[in-house]
């Protein structure tokens, strides 16, 4: 047994509520889709144009190469994608990447590309739990972060298709 020396009954220690508040206002079913469809407003600075491997295909071999050559750089590279697509999709409340994005980089399928122009993930994602419960990606991530690993480029994101 543990024994603590704080005391929860007093009014300075307080809790977070961990579910969602429910909307004093009731919404129709449209309303509420369209709110769940309306991406947050976007990072001025975060390129959302094409891709810079756009017109190359996919090679595991050289994207691990390349992560073998350069395993802080990957590292931080996979770290900065999860947190930025985290962010960019309302934060681990509402969403959670793919499990691919807590490993490593090696032979990871959601490192599309790795090279000198940086490294582009395909991160899929969904509600708490999408995963687990064995339901497809509500949708799609694509990040771009520098070769170094340090900065995030470009940025877009689609809905994924629901077979």
């Amino acid at each position: 047994m543990a024994a603590s020396l704080v005391d929860l009954s007093t009014p300075e220690v307080t809790c977070e509520p961990t579910t969602l508040k429910t909307p004093s206002v009731v919404a129709t079913p449209e309303q509420e889709s369209s709110a769940k469809l309306d991406p947050p407003p976007a990072d001025p600075e975060v390129s959302t144009g094409p891709s810079p491997y756009a017109d190359i295909t996919p090679d595991p071999e050289s994207v691990n190469l390349f992560v073998r050559d350069n395993p802080l750089s990957a590292r931080r590279a996979l770290n900065l994608a999860r947190g930025a697509a985290t962010r960019r999709n309302g934060g681990l409340r509402v969403y959670r990447p793919g499990t691919c994005m807590y490993g490593s980089a090696t032979n990871n399928p959601c490192l599309l590309h790795a090279g000198p122009e940086g490294f582009e993930f395909k991160i899929p994602g969904g509600t708490p739990g999408w995963e687990q419960a064995g339901d497809p990606p509500a949708l799609t991530t694509r990040i771009l972060i520098a070769a170094d690993g340090r900065s995030l480029m470009q940025s877009d994101q689609s809905e994924a298709a629901i077979p």
